[in-house]
């Protein structure tokens, strides 16, 4: 891949790029840096990017033979939520889209952006945002690497960086200042134990510069420099590098293994780019919809009391809906008009309650072949610019021709775990979705989780190794919102062979949390895909799960509920197994009510979810006891058997 290196001058920068040439293969074709923009300013404050040091920033087109684009920028920040969504033309963010959209002008073939975030999601967010909007892929193989260790991987790549700042306790600006993190690991890693600080600087304890590093064919001598002490502090001084004479020395050997023999425009020189730029916010309208013209399970049937959506205190439910149009020629002209009406019936649901797409926290979708993906990704990133929800599909067996939606959606507050840089802790987001949705501070809902590998984004060879991998991939989703398999309350695992009972057993010693495992043919993405409901610690420890099996004469059924207390339950998973493979007849059905009544407070539902093979229309009148919303999902695989998911919350 040609990419392109965000530099600031500092050691993870240039050490991501050393990794993504010299480790992961790609071509490093360009540096890319933004620097104040009032003369005579060493630092300003900002908060995604390092400008201390930036005095010696030009001499690195020259070390490393690279054209190096720049663009002065202020500093600001008025837009400083996590999750970025460009909103003034003065942010910060904002110089970097334009510095960025000018470099693939000038690069058409560039693919993508390597950034050396290491735990920051304040500045990965950013990054990502912007190279979204470029169609461009984010790399950070330094993401989330446990400190100490990369720490040792710079010092032995090797690297020479020094330290240019410091501001924390244990750093004194007249001790530190200038030297190496070859002559200070050993104390950064005392220092680290004794006051808890980020031996890699994260935690802005210090910054580095970069005076040599193995893609540089020139390195950088200090001939002369400054200390400027800006806080004396007695516990935690602040002070910076000044750079005021340096020179630059050729080197005998350097290693960019991938650099083009060819040589790249502009090699070795300095590019700035300073017009000015207009704000692109990537919105577009939001279409509007008659609600007449969807359709939902229920609709025009008096027996039938399910509704278009239900609502309760927390959480608004809308049922599977698909929009009802006139057929066109062009498949693809369908497909797109009914995913626009969707959207848009949505919306108008949603703006009923003062809420809009911002509001929705899961959607799940159905529709009939994976061709149908890449269109559908394309349509959603028009609407969902910023935090998109967490997110599930399924491939229909019979979806009537149409693409359905279902939402559950809140005014709570919300945040999301969306990734979309790669990196070797997890796989990043491939489509318009959230790895995970935290509401209402609480609650935590995943997208469908795959056993795809981090390094090359493949899948394992082995079914049970996949698996696995699915599973590391969940918990390392659930790590960075501090969490842990212990807090699940419901897991689904959908697989289309037999799942390893080894692996079955580790889940149940791991997580008192249902287990709902079936068998699906029609998964989209791999051979397991594992979707969870995780609370917080604290709402989880005092919960209970029970089970319920009986046996009757033409089925089976088994009855899982979670509760947080003994008076409320919080969700439940009904299996229904018929080892004959027969529909359910009316004997079935009254036998079923008379349980589930006695067991499940079937008055407290908020929502149903029905995944079944063929049509079991006498069990979901049976349901309708209570008018709420329900999702219906025909998957091949499931012959003989059927899932209800109930959601009480």
């Amino acid at each position: 891949m040609k990419i392109a290196a965000l530099i600031s001058g500092g050691k993870d920068s240039f050490f991501t790029a050393h990794v993504c040439v010299n480790e992961l293969g790609h071509e490093l074709c360009a540096l890319v840096n933004l620097y104040p923009s009032q003369e005579g300013t060493y630092e300003l404050d900002s908060y995604s990017f390092q400008t201390v040091g930036h005095e010696v920033i030009e001499a690195y087109a020259e070390c490393t033979n690279l054209p190096l684009y720049r663009r002065p920028f202020q500093g600001l920040s008025p837009n400083q939520d996590l999750q970025y969504k460009p909103s003034d033309l003065k942010d910060e963010v904002e110089d970097l889209y334009a510095i960025l959209k000018y470099v693939k002008e000038e690069i058409p073939d560039l693919e993508g952006i390597c950034c050396g975030a290491i735990l920051s999601n304040y500045q990965r967010t950013r990054v990502e945002n912007v190279c979204s909007r470029l169609d461009l892929i984010v790399l950070a193989p330094l993401w989330r690497i446990e400190q100490p260790e990369l720490l040792r991987r710079m010092v032995k790549a090797p690297m020479d960086s020094i330290l240019i700042k410091v501001a924390s306790m244990g750093l004194k600006p007249k001790k530190h200042l200038g030297k190496s993190l070859v002559e200070l690991e050993d104390e950064l890693m005392d220092l680290s134990a004794k006051y808890q600080l980020n031996c890699c600087g994260e935690g802005g304890e210090y910054e580095s510069l970069t005076l040599d590093c193995p893609i540089f064919e020139k390195r950088i001598v200090l001939d002369d420099f400054k200390i400027e002490i800006t806080a004396d502090n007695e516990f935690a001084p602040v002070g910076y590098v000044i750079v005021k004479k340096f020179h630059l020395e050729q080197k005998t050997e350097f290693q960019n293994l991938t650099k083009s023999k060819k040589g790249y425009k502009n090699a070795g020189k300095i590019i700035i780019y300073d017009k000015p730029t207009e704000l692109e916010t990537g919105e577009i309208e939001i279409p509007q919809i008659d609600l007449n013209t969807l359709n939902y399970y229920g609709k025009n049937n008096e027996s039938i009391q399910y509704k278009l959506f239900s609502k309760n205190d927390d959480y608004l439910y809308i049922s599977g809906i698909w929009n009802q149009t006139e057929e066109k020629e062009q498949e693809e002209d369908n497909f797109k008009e009914n995913a626009n009406g969707i959207i848009g019936g949505l919306h108008t649901i949603l703006n009923q309650f003062e809420m809009d797409l911002s509001n929705i926290v899961l959607l799940e979708i159905a529709l009939n072949a994976n061709s149908q993906i890449q269109p559908l990704e394309q349509i959603l990133k028009q609407y969902f610019l910023v935090s998109p929800p967490s997110r599930v599909i399924w491939k229909n067996l019979n979806n009537e021709g149409k693409l359905k939606m279902s939402v559950m959606a809140s005014k709570g507050k919300s945040k999301s775990l969306h990734v979309l840089s790669r990196s070797n802790f997890s796989p990043p987001c491939l489509g318009n979705y959230s790895h995970l949705t935290e509401v209402n501070q609480n609650l935590i809902i995943s997208s469908s989780v795959t056993g795809r590998k981090a390094s090359d984004l493949s899948f394992p060879e082995s079914f049970e190794e996949e698996t696995e991998q699915a599973i590391l991939n969940l918990k390392n989703y659930l790590m960075v919102s501090h969490s842990s398999l212990q807090d699940i309350l419901y897991c689904r695992i959908a697989t289309n062979e037999n799942l390893p009972e080894k692996t079955l057993e580790n889940m149940k010693l791991n997580t008192k949390a249902i287990i709902n495992v079936f068998k699906a043919s029609s998964l989209i993405e791999g051979r397991v895909e594992i979707f969870v409901i995780a609370l917080k610690k604290e709402l989880i420890q005092d919960s209970e799960k029970t089970v319920f099996e009986q046996n009757f004469d033409n089925f089976k059924l088994n009855s899982q509920v979670f509760s947080l207390d003994s008076q409320s339950p919080s969700f439940a998973c009904i299996e229904i197994t018929l080892p004959n493979k027969n529909t359910l007849n009316e004997k079935d059905i009254t036998e079923i009510s008379a349980c589930l009544e006695k067991n499940i407070q079937l008055d407290k539902l908020s929502k149903i979810n029905l995944y079944h093979q063929g049509k079991n229309p006498s069990l979901l009148n049976l349901l309708s006891k209570s008018p709420i919303s329900i999702s219906e999902y025909n998957i091949n695989g499931l012959e003989g058997s059927l899932f209800l998911e109930c959601y009480f919350f």
